[in-house]
Order: structure tokens, then C-alpha cells, then sequence
């Protein structure tokens, strides 16, 4: 029996427990299989209810509830239940209710204002469209989290109201003291709420902790009062674009809402007032795709003495992070003093870390740098920035075409003191024209792990560099190791301590495979010893968030001076879904910093070759549609022909990728066996902004026009030949990933339904015939005399059948022609091949 305090979560029960075996005030079912549970169980004396994470769980008995006056604690988290029973309101003593993770759960029953003692309700990660107003009845109700991203699965014909919540909801919870609100900023229901909704939270005077989206920064203003007081808030302002696949990783934007006070600012412009006074504030920042801030000083140093941790992404007029030459002289206050993470992607025009005067001090917690694709970055580190970074614990360096070293050269001066004397792990990726790391300084002399991909031009290790003794692997390329020059008068001979703590990665699947036995060796040492981290996992994560389940990789490499290039940038280019989810391909980046656009212009990116010949590198001409193989000067054999993926197969690997990452970035997640055909019409329609085919509206002068005579304001769209192509790729690749056929959503019904018409519309808006046309049969000529014997069995097999056709009967041609030009219906056409068939018996 389930007796009080005897745990059986975890215990891989799949079948339900009979009715007379729930007993005691606490039973706990979690991580379990369990399908179904008892229609009515008798439960006098349960206090505790645990269910959560039984994936299995559909749905509960109405009755469920109607003998547990005592319950207090139900968790019904991440199972696959979509509404509460009918006996709900019997639950009336009940405190905490949680539902968090519920992805199907999309109602919630207005019977839930029956539960008067109700404290906690956790509803966030459902697909719950709006709050019923009987939610403002629980009075008693201190701790409210909830998530509105049903919208999506309902046309607005569906919906039944316009509003996320009553606009009295949130003001009638005076007992509030945590509010968390989530919601998908393209639901233009939650502009006309709110305000309502900030309003409100003004009267709750106990409130501690605080998550909202406001659209406008104004709205700031109401609350102005109150965040102060906050111990904990999250607040995203600006008008936020939802992503499918974002350019951010999971695990930065999961560091930037770890900390107590986090503020996200998104495409702003110039810098508010506002702004500037909740940055004081904060612990957290996050500052994504600013339109003109030169550096982060613009929002006043003064102003970010508290933060903590620090996240930039895509501010593409940013040249510098902090400008020394606005600090005052006088002061003697240091800059980002109590910083600790830092964390930069995609940043245009980035050229330096500091620019000015250096004061010692500053930024001298910083325990994780970052760096990701600034194609304009040439310096890192100067001699004032290696003494102020004395916490510096893992730095992260990727995909920077230009830095040729991590130490700038006017740097390259005798250090009295140790430089980064707390660097433990450093990885250097994608950086084609990195010749030294330190320049040959004795630098970081407690590193243990450090790691390296395509540096083609590191030919040469200082003895300086890597004389940590604490240095217990080194990662990177085999055949780049072994070209390694080691200097004689500096080394002797090669080192073989070194040679025993490298680890070989042969290319990127093995980087993959082998990192993941690494991590497992990690997380035990870490369950043995009590590490915080370990680097080898650490690593995996860094390659995992750059470069999703497949790794795309393309790159062309020249046989003379062996430096890679970029491709040249096709005629068509794609939306950022279509390239890997967290890493742009290394030679996609190195284009941007020829061209750097918009995230909706990326160009197509091709896969690598991911066979065990890892000294071959593909070489894709995705303008041409080509994909071809040469080789590296140092290697000497050639892979079969076989081996290099098919162009299908590459385009077909891409784009399972990319779905992939829409279903993790879906708010909530979704799991492969939970995507319906609306997601994939969701999927389209995203895929859709992107396109660069012109469609004509009917009030166009140029509608169905196939050459209009002059550009007009029609809208673009993807045309329908792509997405018909996509929906192919992606139904192989669902039954190939062990999808069942009848439960493809790639071919249901409503997926056939939309791209048809599409494929109308857009015919009669372009004035095109998207019908196939029917190849012509070519007629070889015989070789030999068996070839000929059959050509003339087959040409009077032909004769015999065109004279069996001219004795048809004429009756039945006038039928057949009649039927074709019969417009009356199906019903009509369906009698008449009745009767033809009738008459031919």
C-alpha cells in the first residue's frame, strides 16, 4: 500500500493502482507510465497528490476528485491531460494546485473559482488561450503563473473573447505577492489587456516577485512605485518579434533569467528614460537587435554597478562595449564592477571589448566571456584588460575571421604579474587567421582544458602558452595536431605529455559522439566528487549550441595556402529557420562580414560530409546546385563517390533540423509524437515571411498578370513549389526518424488542403499553370539484334492497340466527352460512369 511518506515515483509503474491501495495522506506517482487512474478512489485522509511527469496521462475520471475533502497539494504537472474533471469543486480544501508543462491543457474550467482556499496555481507552459473571470474570486491567492500560447492552434473566429484576462482579474488577487504572465507577443490581445493587467498589479501591495511583457516602455510609468520594492522581477519591453528559431541559444537566455532582476530590452530605440532607471536595478541584462547604441555606456555606467550578468545580441551599430573615454577622471568608481557573465552574438560592427583609458578594476568578476560571430573584431585583450580580468574562469572565442591573436600586439610586452591566473577552460572555434594564442605569454597558468576547431592557420604552440601544469586535455582536429611545427629551441623534441592529453576529433560527428561520452564521464565525476563543472560536457554544450543535431559545416579550402574562404553568396537566399538553429555555418558568417543582413536574408547552407573520411572537406555551390569534394593538400586519398551526401539528402537533413528547433523553441516545447498538422501550418506561415515571390492581390492592375510591366506594393510569399518541397522532405524524413505513416502530420489532410490552395492562389494571382506536363517518350534505336526483336514486338503490340481502339464503339466516345464537359456536379458525373461502365459489360 502507498502508505504516508513511502515514495513509488520512479518505479516505472504502467498500470494503475487499484482503488483500495490509495491510502495515506500522501501518495506519490510520479515519473511513472501510468495511462488511467481509478474512476472514484476513496481517499479520506490524503493531504498529498503526486502525479507529475506521467507523459502517458490523457486524462482524469469526472468523478477523481469526489472523495478527497482533504487534499491540499495536486500536481498534475508535464502530463498530457487537456482539461481538469467535473469534480473539481469537491477538492475544497485544496491549497496548491500545478499544472505547469501540461502541453495539451488549452481550457481551464471557470469551476476553478470554487476553490476558496486555493494559494498557488502554476499554469505556466500551457496552451490555455485565456483566464476565466471566476479566477478573480480566489482571494486567497498569493502565487499565480500562467501562459497564454493557445492562440495560435484557434482561428480568431474561434476565440471567445478578445482578452487574455478580465481587466478586474489581477486587481481583485490583493493577495498577490508572485504574478508571472507569458505570453506570445504576436497576440495582439494582450496589447488591449495590459494595461488593465499593470494597473492592477499596483494594488497589490505584498507583491515580491514580478514577470510581465510590455509592449510600450510607457507602461513602465504604472509601476514605477512598486519594482523597487521587488525582490524578484523579469521584464521584456519593446515590441518582441517571436522567433521559431532564435539566434540566442537556450542556455544563455536560461543564464539571463537565473538572476533575481532581469530586464530585456528588444528592439528599441535610443535609450529611455525608463530603461535607465530600471537598469539600476537590475542584476540581469539582456540587449537584443538595438537599433543605434554605439556601446553600452550609453545607458550610463552609473547605471550598471549591479549587474551581474549581460547578454548582446545582434546590435549591429555596437563597435565597442564599454567607451573609456566617457568615464570621469576624478571618480574613482569602477565599471560593470560586480559583472560575472558576458555574453555576445552576432554583433556587426563589434571591433573592440574596451576602447579608451582602462582603469584597473573593472570588470574584474568576470567569471565567463563569450564571444559568437563578430565578423569585425580584431582585439580582445590588452595589456590593462589581462590585469583586470583576475576572475576570468572559461572564455569562449567564435567564429572571428579577423583576430589573429587573443593578445593585441601593442600588448606584447614583458607582464610582471600573471595574466587570467584563474582561466581554467578556453575554446577557440572557426578563427581562419589565428596564427598565436597569447602571443607567446606566459598567460593563464592554471588552464586544464582548452579546445580548438578549423584554426587552420595555429601552426605553432609556444612552450609559454601551455605551460600550465594543471593542463589535462587539449581538443582538436588530428590532422591539424600532427602539422603542429614544434620549435627546437623551445620544446626539443615533441612534448609527449602532450601527446597524452590530447583528444582527436576527426570531424564534426565525431566531435559530436565523443564530447558525449565526455560528458558522461563528467556528470559522474561531478555525482562523485561534488565539481560544479566539467569541461569536456562544457564543451559538448558549446558545440550543441552552435550547431544543432546535424552539424552544417561548409566550407572551401584552397590547395595552396590552405586557408579557408568564404563561399560566395547565392542569388537566393533563405530565412535564418533554415540554417542550423544555434550556429550559423562558419563560412556563412565569414559572408556576413562581407555583407552582414537582416536575419530573414541568410543564405542557403549546405551540409557537411559526415563520413569517417575526415580529411575531405565538401565544397558546396549552392547557387549552382552542385555539391563536389577536394582535397587538402596534407591528405592523400579521395572518398568514394558514395559516400558525399546526395543533394536531397543534405536540403532533407537541413530541414528536419530546423523543425526540430521549432518544436524546442515552440512555447511550450513540443515533442515529435505531439505535432499535429496545425504546427506544420504554423511552421509554413512563419516560413512564409521570408519568401521572395510576388503575389498579386486581386486589387492589383497587375493581378494575374505572369510579366506585370511595372513593380507594385504586393506582399511576397514563399512560393508554392518550395513549400511543396519542404512538405516532401519533411514527411520522408518523419517516417524515416520512426514516425508512423498514418500519423504523419506532414500528409494530413489540412497540410493538403492549405498547399493546394496556395498552389490556386497563387496561380491565378501570377496568371501561371502550375499543371505537370507530360515528358515525351524517347525513342532509343536498337544496338543489337535482340534490342531490335523487341522494338518490333513492341511497335505491333502499339499497332494492335490503336486498331483495337478505332473499333470502339462511338457511343462510347460521345459518353466519355459528355462526362468531361459535364458540369452539373459529382453526383451527375458519378451516374454517367455508372451507366458507360454498365453499357461496356
Amino acid at each position: 500500500m502507498y502508505e504516508f511518506g513511502h515514495e513509488v515515483g520512479g518505479s516505472g509503474l504502467s498500470k494503475p493502482p487499484k482503488e483500495e491501495e490509495l491510502v495515506g495522506k500522501e501518495i506519490d506517482l510520479m515519473d511513472n507510465k501510468v495511462s488511467e487512474l481509478p474512476e472514484s478512489p476513496n481517499c479520506p485522509s490524503l493531504i498529498v497528490l503526486r502525479l507529475q511527469r506521467n507523459y502517458d496521462l490523457g486524462a482524469l475520471p469526472p468523478l477523481f476528485f469526489q472523495r478527497m475533502p482533504l487534499l491540499q497539494l495536486l500536481d498534475l504537472s508535464n502530463t498530457s491531460i487537456k482539461s481538469l474533471p467535473k469534480s473539481l469543486p469537491k477538492l475544497v480544501a485544496l491549497k496548491k494546485l500545478f499544472l505547469r508543462g501540461c502541453k495539451l491543457f488549452m481550457k481551464l474550467s471557470p469551476q476553478v473559482g470554487k476553490l476558496d482556499n486555493l494559494e498557488e496555481l502554476d499554469l505556466d507552459e500551457t496552451q490555455i488561450i485565456n483566464l476565466p473571470v471566476d479566477i478573480g474570486r480566489l482571494v486567497k491567492l498569493r502565487l499565480l503563473k500562467v501562459s497564454f500560447y493557445g492562440h495560435t492552434n484557434f482561428s480568431k473566429r474561434k476565440l471567445q473573447s478578445n482578452l487574455v484576462l478580465h481587466p478586474e482579474t489581477i486587481s481583485n488577487l490583493s493577495q498577490l505577492t508572485e504574478l508571472s504572465i507569458d505570453v506570445d507577443p504576436s497576440d495582439k490581445r494582450w496589447d488591449d489587456s495590459v494595461e488593465a493587467v499593470v494597473k492592477g498589479v499596483c494594488n497589490s501591495k505584498g507583491l515580491r516577485s514580478l514577470s510581465l511583457y510590455l509592449p510600450k516602455v510607457q507602461l513602465l510609468d504604472f509601476i514605477s512605485l512598486i519594482y523597487p520594492s521587488l525582490t524578484r522581477f523579469r521584464f521584456i519591453l519593446g515590441y518582441d518579434k517571436r522567433r521559431i528559431i532564435s539566434r540566442v541559444p537556450h542556455e544563455a537566455e536560461a543564464e539571463f533569467r537565473k538572476w533575481d532582476r532581469c530586464l530585456k530590452f528588444v528592439n528599441g530605440e535610443n535609450i529611455p528614460i525608463q530603461i535607465r532607471q530600471v537598469l539600476k536595478i537590475s542584476t540581469s541584462f539582456f540587449l537584443d537587435r538595438h537599433a543605434n547604441a554605439m556601446n553600452l555606456s550609453e545607458f550610463g555606467n552609473e547605471n550598471l554597478k549591479m549587474l551581474k550578468c549581460c547578454l548582446l545580441a545582434e546590435c549591429n551599430e555596437m563597435e565597442t562595449i564599454i567607451d573609456g573615454s566617457e568615464l570621469d577622471p576624478g571618480s574613482a568608481e569602477n565599471v560593470l564592477e560586480s559583472l560575472q557573465y558576458l555574453s555576445l552574438y552576432y554583433m556587426k560592427n563589434l571591433r573592440s571589448i574596451w576602447k579608451g583609458p582602462l582603469r584597473y578594476g573593472c570588470m574584474s568578476k568576470l567569471k565567463f566571456l563569450a564571444l559568437h560571430t563578430c565578423p569585425k573584431l580584431r582585439n580582445i585583450f590588452s595589456h590593462t584588460l589581462l590585469q583586470s580580468f583576475v576572475s576570468l574562469e572559461e572564455f569562449i572565442l567564435e567564429d572571428c575571421p579577423k583576430v589573429a591573436s587573443l593578445v593585441s600586439h601593442e600588448s606584447v610586452k614583458p607582464i610582471s604579474d600573471t595574466c587570467l591566473p584563474t582561466l581554467k577552460r578556453l575554446f577557440l572555434l572557426y578563427l581562419p587567421e589565428l596564427v598565436s594564442i597569447f602571443n607567446g605569454l606566459f598567460i593563464a597558468p592554471k588552464l586544464e582544458r582548452i579546445g580548438f576547431y578549423n584554426c587552420p592557420k595555429l601552426k605553432c604552440l609556444s612552450k609559454r602558452e601551455l605551460s600550465s601544469k594543471q593542463l589535462k586535455m587539449i581538443k582538436g582536429e588530428s590532422h591539424w595536431w600532427e602539422d603542429i611545427e614544434w620549435n627546437e629551441t623551445e620544446w626539443g623534441t615533441r612534448p609527449d605529455y602532450l601527446m597524452h592529453i590530447f583528444s582527436p576529433v576527426n570531424n564534426e560527428e565525431d566531435v559530436m559522439t565523443e564530447l558525449a561520452q565526455d560528458k558522461d564521464l563528467s556528470e559522474a565525476t561531478i555525482k562523485n566528487e561534488g565539481q560544479k563543472y566539467t569541461d569536456d560536457g562544457k564543451l559538448l554544450d558549446v558545440v550543441r549550441q552552435h550547431k544543432g543535431p546535424w552539424p552544417d559545416c561548409v566550407m572551401e579550402k584552397t590547395m595552396t595556402d590552405n586557408v579557408t574562404k568564404p563561399i560566395s553568396s547565392p542569388s537566393r537566399r533563405m530565412p535564418p529557420s533554415m540554417s542550423p538553429p544555434y550556429f550559423i555555418p562558419p563560412q556563412f558568417n565569414r559572408q556576413q562580414a562581407l555583407s552582414f543582413q537582416d536575419s530573414a536574408q541568410n543564405d542557403f547552407s549546405s551540409e557537411k560530409n559526415l563520413s569517417n573520411c575526415s580529411n575531405t572537406i565538401v565544397t558546396a555551390a549552392t547557387d549552382k546546385n552542385i555539391i563536389s569534394t577536394t582535397t587538402p593538400a596534407s591528405s592523400t586519398s579521395t572518398p568514394p563517390p558514395s559516400l558525399i551526401p546526395s543533394r536531397y539528402e543534405s536540403q532533407k537533413r537541413r530541414d528536419w533540423n530546423t523543425f526540430g528547433q521549432y518544436l524546442k523553441n515552440h512555447r511550450p516545447p513540443l515533442s515529435l509524437s505531439q505535432c499535429s498538422a496545425a504546427h506544420v501550418l504554423e511552421f509554413l506561415r512563419y516560413l512564409d515571411q521570408f519568401g521572395k515571390t510576388k503575389v498579386h492581390i486581386q486589387t492589383c492592375p497587375f493581378f494575374g498578370n505572369p510579366q506585370p510591366p511595372a513593380p507594385c506594393t504586393c506582399p511576397l510569399r514563399q512560393a508554392w513549389g518550395f513549400l511543396d518541397a519542404i512538405i516532401g522532405r519533411l514527411s520522408n524524413a518523419y517516417e524515416e526518424h520512426g514516425g508512423k505513416p498514418e500519423g504523419n502530420p506532414f500528409r494530413a489532410r489540412d497540410v493538403r488542403i492549405y498547399l493546394r490552395e496556395v498552389r490556386d492562389l497563387q496561380a491565378r494571382a501570377r496568371g501561371l499553370n502550375y499543371k505537370k506536363r507530360k515528358l515525351p517518350k524517347l525513342k532509343v534505336a536498337p544496338t543489337t539484334f535482340a534490342d531490335a526483336t523487341t522494338t518490333n514486338q513492341e511497335s505491333s503490340s502499339q499497332g494492335k492497340t490503336q486498331q483495337y481502339n478505332k473499333k470502339k464503339p462511338e457511343g462510347k466516345k460521345k459518353k466519355t466527352n459528355q462526362s468531361k464537359q459535364d458540369n452539373e456536379g459529382r453526383k451527375l458525373k458519378h451516374k454517367q460512369s455508372i451507366s458507360w461502365y454498365v453499357r461496356s459489360k
